[in-house]
């Protein structure tokens, strides 16, 4: 999950199907948020967990597991040229 530019932090859950996957997904946009440039995914390390509720941080996100009463932490490394 690369760079911080213009994206949205998305999180599908096993809350809403026994059949999801607990994961997070970074969507990269262009400058003007009109084009999708880029889509990466995460999954959770408890799956079937019925994740909750997304805090995004200064380089990475914080995601709660509710069945489980944990959260987990993805982390973004900085980005080198």
């Amino acid at each position: 999950m690369r760079g911080r530019g213009g994206g949205q932090w998305l999180l599908g859950s096993s809350i809403v199907s026994d059949k999801a996957r607990d994961l997070i997904v970074r969507v990269r946009f262009d400058p003007s948020w009109t084009c999708v440039v880029g889509e990466e995914y995460a999954a959770l390390p408890t799956q079937h967990c019925k994740a909750h509720r997304l805090l995004p941080l200064e380089r990475g996100v914080l995601a709660t597991e509710l069945t489980t009463a944990r959260v987990a932490r993805l982390t973004v490394p900085e980005e080198r040229c």
